[in-house]
C-alpha cells in the first residue's frame, strides 16, 4: 500500500500533476484513434464511390 503523508502539500501537488499528465496522454491517444477511424471511414467511402463510378 502507498504511504502518502497528506500534510505535505508539495507531494500531493506532484501526485496531482502526474495524474493530470497521464489523463492528458490518455485523451490524446483516444483522439488519435478516433481520427484514424474517421480517416479510414472516409477513405473506404471514397474508394467505394470510385469503384462504383469506374
Amino acid at each position: 500500500m502507498a504511504n502518502i503523508d497528506l500534510n505535505d502539500h508539495s507531494e500531493m501537488a506532484a501526485i496531482r500533476l502526474v495524474a493530470r499528465r497521464g489523463n492528458h496522454a490518455y485523451r490524446a491517444r483516444v483522439m488519435l484513434v478516433a481520427a484514424g477511424l474517421a480517416t479510414l471511414g472516409i477513405l473506404s467511402v471514397a474508394g467505394a464511390l470510385l469503384t462504383w463510378m469506374l
